[in-house]
């Protein structure tokens, strides 16, 4: 897990992070603090791996907090004027969100951090064999919690940079982990079909050109994949 500090003197601005934070997998809230001189304090107590910095802070300001640092974490600066982020780059932070940004826009900023060894989610992602508790089935973190999924009712799953998106019929959960990981893991009706897309075979409604087809809609079939995918289903 990234162990995360927000330094945020604005509650809205802190409530949007905190939520944003308890929603991305792999992360860590650790603490929220309104000025930087109580996150010298708390930082002396507890170290972190990333701050997510305001530069409008009272008695100090961001950066000059961020300059005072002997061994600085990585930082992504969170702020409404657009100015500062020259300076701040400056400053090697990791990027610079330009309030109000999305939970996508967050979530693009995260993945450019280095995450340290050992950070890699165990139990969410983890598959579970057929019990007699249920089907086999697969654990993803929602918020602070982790739901079980069915593999049964998985429709596919997608990479985006250091995250897997798994899809179901209602929504979609995301994962730090690898495709990789998953298709060594996950039962023979799952397939891979393209560089970035492992496709559960069991529900699809057919192929359409170099697509596949499911009640939701379409997602793409890779060239070099397409002879595999045809041998699977019969096809060749």
């Amino acid at each position: 897990m990234i162990k995360c500090l927000i330094i945020e003197d604005e509650r809205p601005a802190q409530i949007v992070l905190e939520t944003y934070l308890a929603d991305a997998p792999g992360l860590q809230h650790v603490g929220t603090c309104t000025s930087a001189l109580e996150a010298m304090s708390l930082l002396s107590a507890q170290p972190v791996d990333l701050i997510f910095l305001d530069i409008h802070l009272p008695k100090l300001d961001g950066l000059s907090f961020l300059r005072s640092l002997p061994h600085a974490p990585q930082v992504i600066i969170t702020s409404a004027y657009a100015n500062y982020a020259l300076e701040g780059f400056e400053l090697s932070v990791v990027d610079y969100l330009l309030k109000p940004f999305s939970f996508e826009r967050f979530v693009a900023a995260i993945q450019k951090v280095n995450r340290p060894t050992g950070t890699q989610p165990t139990v969410a992602g983890a598959v579970v064999e057929p019990s007699a508790q249920g089907p086999p089935a697969i654990f993803v973190k929602t918020g602070r919690d982790y739901r079980k999924v069915p593999l049964q009712d998985i429709l596919y799953l997608k990479a985006e940079r250091d995250f897997v998106k798994i899809f179901t019929k209602e929504q979609y959960y995301m994962e730090l982990q690898n495709l990789k990981y998953y298709e060594q893991r996950l039962p023979d009706n799952f397939l891979r079909i393209h560089k970035s897309y492992v496709a559960n075979l069991d529900p699809i409604l057919g192929l359409v050109g170099n697509q596949m087809q499911y009640e939701s809609g379409l997602i793409p079939i890779g060239r070099s994949y397409r002879p595999a995918v045809l041998k699977k289903l019969g096809l060749s």
